[in-house]
């Protein structure tokens, strides 16, 4: 069974299904837009920040693995500044990620072996490039051609298997088209699922807790 959804639900179930599985605010809205991206570009975007928010719990239940981050500077045989993350999580270390690449355009690069889920990674990246201009470049370990990444569709075309991964921005004008924001479709079940956790955010509606602010007002004055 399908649903209908507009992009503005999307960001809103998102963002708050985000909050109530314990990601900051900041981070939420981030994937949010992310997830609201990759639904309007032919990938269910919803179904797969369910899967990363299914894999945080997961590790949640357990001691959290050691992620190793280590910053080394030029030098050494290194020909950019080399940001090492030994397991990026695109919903922890992503975003961060990120922003380091953009405040080194050319001479930054990070190095990572593993990744939780790659379609939300992307989804990040071709935000943070309709905001910023540039492109991302991916390169695989192995002797193969750079991926730039620049919309979506690198997810269709397919990426190629690597051991390590070098992910580096390159500045520019803001070129690519944002992504035409309509009503696409999820499965209903991924929507409940996500809309349980959104309501984690939610407080009890009684008396107390209006008369603290929460809800809608009780007259057209307030």
């Amino acid at each position: 069974m399908r649903r209908s959804c507009s992009a503005n639900e999307v960001l809103q179930i998102a963002r708050k299904a985000c909050i109530g599985s314990g990601i900051a605010v900041d981070r939420a809205e981030d994937l949010a837009e992310a997830a609201a991206l990759l639904q309007c570009s032919g990938h269910d975007g919803l179904a797969q920040l369910l899967g990363l928010l299914q894999g945080h719990d997961a590790a949640s239940g357990q001691l959290p693995a050691a992620v190793q981050i280590e910053l080394g500077l030029r030098g050494a045989g290194r020909a950019k500044d080399q940001l090492k993350v030994s397991h990026l999580r695109p919903h922890i270390e992503g975003v961060a990620v990120i922003d380091w690449l953009l405040a080194n355009p050319q001479t930054g690069a990070a190095v990572f072996e593993k990744i939780d889920d790659w379609g939300m990674l992307i989804g990040l990246l071709v935000c943070a490039v309709q905001r910023f201009g540039g492109v991302f470049v991916l390169q695989a370990s192995h002797k193969t051609e750079p991926v730039t990444i620049e919309d979506a569709s690198v997810l269709t075309d397919g990426l190629p298997e690597a051991e390590v991964w070098t992910l580096n921005y390159k500045a520019g004008p803001i070129v690519s088209s944002a992504a035409l924001y309509h009503h696409t479709e999820t499965d209903f079940a991924v929507w409940q699922a996500l809309e349980a956790r959104a309501h984690l955010t939610y407080v009890p509606a009684t008396e107390a807790s209006r008369q603290k602010g929460a809800g809608a007002g009780l007259v057209d004055n307030d």
